[in-house]
């Protein structure tokens, strides 16, 4: 059944009209708009849930980064300075303060990617809708 504007106070007036006329039966219309979102709503707690923690992960392995990268500076500072005093630029410094942190996060990377791409594509599996893949 389609409403008119205003559809809630609509919606209302017809289930109260539907209670009057059967009142042995129990009649109820419902919005369609609030129906999916009524039927996802734990897998939106759960999406949340998901950020809320991807984020939190983040952080911190962004503040562990963070403070082996430190590490690494005080720990070589001799080295970096005999290097500048040698005649090394900038970028072949930085390039050896970040040999070591690519060798073991490009590989943790690609593995994660590879991961949330197939639970991903799972978690999509368990939908009644879908959108169309690229």
């Amino acid at each position: 059944m389609r409403l008119k504007e205003p559809f809630s106070e609509n919606l209302v007036a017809l289930n109260r009209k539907m209670q009057e006329l059967f009142p042995a039966d129990v009649v109820e219309f419902t919005s369609l708009e609030k129906r999916p979102a009524e039927q996802y709503t734990d897998i939106r707690r759960f999406r949340n849930a998901v950020l809320l923690a991807s984020i939190s992960i983040f952080l911190i392995a962004l503040m562990g980064l963070l403070g082996y990268v430190n590490d690494e500076v005080c720990r070589r500072s001799k080295e970096v300075a005999i290097r500048k005093v040698n005649g090394a630029e900038a970028a072949d410094i930085i390039r050896l303060l970040t040999q070591e942190i690519t060798r073991i996060a490009l590989p943790a990377v690609l593995i994660g990617c590879a991961c949330a791409y197939v639970f991903g594509h799972r978690w999509q599996d368990s939908f009644a809708e879908r959108a169309q893949r690229v």
